[in-house]
């Protein structure tokens, strides 16, 4: 995932968010659902085409699955969900290093 999702991301930058949501459709990226920050990037490739309700799946699964919401995932989570529901976004944990 990682060197395919760095070239969509590049194409996205480029403007070329046709040619990546079509990449998406015809051959969806495989991560690993341990792989927590695959995940977060292809969610944030589905917001980026225009596939929100996706995106946010992917986040609200990451948070459910894995109980501890990395800073990342929840600020995407929080920015993605903003606008339609402010409130669904998970409560923010404090994390112990």
């Amino acid at each position: 995932m990682r060197c395919q999702a760095g070239e969509l991301e590049t194409w996205i930058a480029q403007g070329k968010v046709s040619l990546v949501k079509q990449r998406l459709k015809d051959n969806l990226p495989k991560v690993s659902a341990q792989d927590v920050s695959a995940e977060r990037r292809l969610a944030l490739l589905r917001a980026a085409v225009g596939e929100r309700t996706q995106a946010i799946a992917i986040l609200k699964n990451i948070t459910e699955r894995t109980g501890v919401i990395s800073p990342l995932v929840y600020r995407d989570y929080a920015r993605l969900s903003a606008d339609t529901d402010p409130e669904s976004a998970p409560p923010h944990k404090e994390h112990r290093w």
